[in-house]
């Protein structure tokens, strides 16, 4: 099975503390993958990365084969313009914790409701959510 989502070496600081030091996952595609560790482990942080909401410093992270958030230009990677990132980011699909679902509708069809805005109809939201929720 393809790896729909592959990191590698992928490292991030905040103020001299290093929270991720050259993590390497792959997860494939159509899977179920949970991320499980304490309290300021760097689950969170990992998301965020992988959605570029935080810069890296070091290492790769690929979706579909595609690096998020850099292009690669010879040995070095170049951080993408906003407009390139927001590209990316439309085509990643992350809910976090505590970031105002409707309370009064299920996960899945606060899933539901946010794939329609990308103008799918609800039969094929709900089909492709079931899949990932």
């Amino acid at each position: 099975m393809a790896e729909a989502i592959a990191l590698r070496k992928v490292t991030k600081r905040f103020s001299g503390v290093t929270i991720l030091d050259e993590v390497n996952l792959d997860i494939p595609a159509g899977s179920v993958t949970v991320i499980l560790g304490p309290s300021g482990s760097g689950k969170s942080t990992l998301l965020r990365c992988i959605n570029h909401l935080e810069k890296l410093d070091g290492g790769t992270i690929r979706i579909g084969g595609e690096i998020i958030g850099y292009k690669q230009k010879g040995q070095a990677l170049h951080e993408l313009s906003s407009s390139e990132i927001a590209r990316q980011r439309a085509q990643i699909g992350m809910v976090f914790q505590q970031f105002n679902l409707f309370p009064h509708r299920t996960v899945l069809q606060n899933i539901v409701d946010a794939m329609r805005v990308k103008k799918q109809n609800r039969q094929q939201a709900t089909s492709k959510s079931a899949v990932t929720a």
